[in-house]
């Protein structure tokens, strides 16, 4: 965890009881899911995070903030990304999550 995304646990008091969710959990989730499928690739992006102000939020999603990283990071997951088929099966993929509703902008 770094200093510019602090833990989202000093959010919680934020929230009713009767608004309280699983949203910044499920956020959190998929902020190590992100970093583990990047670390499985090589790639670590170190400022990685959970942004805490739209886990705190009534957004449906909150953001994941992808933070900074150096050139040498930067250029290993072009060639990473690069390197994947895209395909129209992806792209199917994709349309399908989009109407799924879970891959939000």
């Amino acid at each position: 965890m770094n200093s510019r995304c602090p833990s989202s646990s000093w959010l919680r008091p934020a929230f009713s009881r009767a608004r309280r969710s699983s949203a910044p959990r499920r956020a959190r989730g998929e902020e190590e899911s992100l970093r583990e499928a990047l670390a499985g690739v090589g790639v670590v992006l170190p400022s990685l995070c959970v942004d805490p102000v739209t886990a705190a939020s009534d957004e449906p999603f909150a953001l994941v903030d992808l933070g900074r990283c150096n050139v040498r990071t930067a250029e290993h997951l072009t060639d990473v990304l690069r390197s994947l088929p895209v395909g129209e099966a992806l792209r199917a993929r994709v349309r399908q999550l989009n109407r799924e509703g879970r891959c939000m902008s």
